[in-house]
């Protein structure tokens, strides 16, 4: 409770002081409403896209919630379906690196390394979801190493992989779950997490 008391301060001082740029005043209940739709976002994520709205050409009126919430959508960068294809084929050529025909078992004693070489969070979530390092290895042998089958395989499941968690972002992102900046951290994004956060 205590947080959110803070939490709804500082976004009071933010858009009043927003306001104040824009050469306006907020009244009382203008203010509570502009808290109360933002209350689920961190202060500083909502600072980072009112400055950078501010900052934008041709801005000459305040931007309302709903800007802010179009600001931060447009200023992250999340894998798309068409990134599925690149992941699973990042997965194949780091199998093909360590040598897929090891047994799956004493394979799974290099999925530390496969880890860092995939340098993705959200494809290393996948291959856990998937049952693990081993077991993507095993799906290879299985499919009798040919490439464009399996590749296909995994490029549809990491689609639908793709599409869920941005989604799960999204939903974070329009009020349906509290997030912070930290919290868009830890959602596992890898390389693509948020271009607002610095």
């Amino acid at each position: 409770m205590k947080d959110l008391i803070e939490r709804r301060k500082a976004l009071a001082a933010l858009w009043g002081g927003n306001a104040e740029f824009y050469g306006m005043k907020l009244t009382g209940s203008q203010l509570k409403m502009f808290v109360s739709k933002t209350e689920h976002l961190s202060p500083g994520l909502v600072n980072k896209a009112l400055d950078r709205i501010q900052m934008s050409e041709g801005q000459q009126f305040m931007p309302r919630p709903n800007d802010v919430l179009s600001e931060i959508k447009r200023g992250m960068s999340l894998p798309s379906s068409d990134d599925a294809i690149e992941m699973a084929q990042k997965i194949w050529d780091v199998a093909a690196e360590f040598g897929h025909w090891i047994n799956p078992k004493s394979y799974e004693k290099r999925s530390d390394q496969a880890r860092r070489r995939l340098d993705c969070k959200t494809t290393w979530a996948f291959v856990q979801r998937r049952g693990g390092w081993g077991r993507v290895v095993a799906s290879i042998k299985e499919s009798a190493y040919n490439f464009t089958t399996w590749c296909a395989q995994v490029r549809d499941a990491l689609k639908v992989s793709i599409k869920k968690t941005n989604q799960k972002v999204l939903d974070k992102i329009s009020g349906c779950e509290s997030i912070s900046l930290e919290d868009l951290n830890n959602l596992g994004l890898g390389n693509y997490s948020p271009k607002l956060i610095t």
